[in-house]
């Protein structure tokens, strides 16, 4: 028996053969119009590999939320500590992975933790 998600995926994956991708087209550059966004808002850039990518299309389909709402609650709290990374490390460029997306806080404190060992 399959699950709900695997049944989206599905269904994308055969929305993709069908050459019908208007939908994820639409959430992989609502996904670039958040990160702008983030960038100018705290200038602090988002950049979303393609597992993250993938990640946010599969719960925004299981979801059904958009992937601006999806990354709105996300990364919510990330500006505060991608600030302290940033004045421990000199960064302002972030990868973002689907790890990061499955569990942001984990993500945002691992990141705060590193840069205070990298800290000259």
């Amino acid at each position: 028996m399959r699950s709900f998600r695997s049944e989206k995926v599905a269904d994308f994956v055969k929305k993709l053969l069908d050459n019908d991708t208007a939908e994820a087209a639409a959430i992989f550059e609502s996904i670039e119009k958040f990160a702008d966004k983030f960038q100018k808002e705290t200038s602090f850039r988002l950049i979303f590999d393609d597992s993250a990518k993938e990640e946010i299309f599969s719960i925004c389909i299981e979801t059904d939320k958009t992937a601006d709402t999806l990354c709105a609650e996300k990364f919510k709290d990330f500006s505060h500590g991608l600030a302290i990374v940033s004045r421990n490390v000199n960064r302002s460029e972030f990868i973002i992975t689907a790890e990061a997306i499955k569990s942001p806080e984990k993500y945002l404190s691992e990141l705060v933790v590193q840069s205070f060992s990298k800290e000259k």
